[in-house]
C-alpha cells in the first residue's frame, strides 16, 4: 500500500494486515450514523455543537493529524482517551490494533484474559501480540 507521509511529498510502501482493516471498517460503519438524518436523530432536533452534551454525542475518529485541520481535535482526542482508543498511541498503533478496537481489548487479547477472539482479525492480532510480548519478556529476562 502506498501512503503519503504527513508533511512530505513522497510516498512510502508499508505492509498492512488487510483483515484488521476490514474489521475496523465494519466496526466504524456499524457505529457511525450513515446520514445527516441519523445524526440529527442521535443528537436531537435543534442540537448545537456549542452544547458540550451534544458535542460529546457526536461520533469521532481521532487521528494525530486532526490537529492540522480540525478545530474539534482536542475534543475528539479527549473522547479517544476516555474510550481507550488505540489512536491515542499514534497512527501506527491505531492501524496495528484496529481489530481490537480499544487498548483494553488489545491487552485482553495479548494476555488471554476476557472474552476469546471474536473474529479472524482479533485472532491474528492475539497471535501477533502474544509473540511480541513473549519476545519482549525473553529479551528483558523477565
Amino acid at each position: 500500500m502506498v501512503l503519503r507521509v504527513t508533511g512530505l511529498l513522497m510516498g512510502t510502501l508499508r505492509r498492512m494486515r488487510i483483515v484488521s482493516e476490514i474489521e475496523s471498517i465494519h466496526r466504524a460503519i456499524a457505529e457511525a450514523p450513515t446520514n445527516l438524518d441519523e445524526l440529527e436523530e442521535t443528537l436531537g432536533s435543534g442540537a448545537s455543537l456549542a452544547d458540550p452534551v451534544v458535542l460529546a454525542a457526536v461520533p469521532n475518529a481521532y487521528r494525530a493529524s486532526c490537529k492540522e485541520h480540525c478545530a474539534l481535535w482536542e475534543h475528539c482526542r479527549e473522547q479517544a482517551h476516555a474510550g481507550r482508543h488505540p489512536s491515542v498511541l499514534g497512527d501506527v498503533a491505531a492501524e496495528q490494533l484496529a481489530a481490537a478496537g480499544s487498548i483494553d481489548r488489545a491487552i485482553e487479547l495479548m494476555t488471554g484474559a476476557g472474552a476469546p477472539p471474536r473474529n479472524a482479525g482479533e485472532e491474528n492480532l492475539a497471535r501477533t501480540l502474544r509473540a511480541a510480548n513473549d519476545a519482549f519478556l525473553r529479551v528483558a529476562n523477565v
